[in-house]
């Protein structure tokens, strides 16, 4: 038998996720849009490692991750941005599942001002084995699902 021992660093995993959302948000949205504060947040844990971004608990990920399907050998991360409204201020979600693992859900950014709009979200399948990325809708990413062997969704 092997005995394997691995450490495994949280703030190193939060900050590698916060950067590929910043990142992934800069490619949707242009990078004029990630320069506004309401991204300082991020951008400043990302960078050092100081503070930190705030996550969707983890039963809200998890119920999110029943709606979206895991497909093996692709990652999804999903984009939601949504104005301020009723007093709450506007978020720009990034959900993410890598290897059929756990789906993450961070808050990449938030504030009054500085959220593109963005009725509906955004679905990026990174197929990592062929070294292929799609942004795909809704209705796309379900054809998608339906249509990929490694899918455990049918039409």
């Amino acid at each position: 038998s092997i005995h394997l021992n691995q450490v495994f660093d949280l703030t190193a995993y939060y900050r590698v996720l916060t950067k590929i959302g910043f990142n992934l948000s800069a490619y949707l949205f242009g990078a004029e849009v990630v320069r506004h504060s309401t991204f300082d947040r991020a951008r400043h844990y990302a960078h050092s490692g100081v503070g930190a971004v705030k996550q969707w608990p983890p039963a809200i990920a998890a119920k999110q991750a029943k709606t979206y399907p895991p497909l093996a050998h692709h990652h999804l991360m999903i984009v939601t941005a949504s104005g301020p409204s009723d007093g709450q201020p506007g978020r720009i979600v990034v959900l993410m599942r890598f290897y059929n693992g756990p789906m993450e859900a961070l808050i990449i950014a938030e504030g009054a001002d500085g959220i593109p709009a963005c009725p509906e979200p955004i679905l990026v399948v990174d197929d990592y084995e062929n070294n292929k990325i799609e942004r795909l809708s809704l209705a796309e990413f379900c054809e998608f699902a339906v249509n990929n062997p490694s899918s455990t969704v049918t039409s």
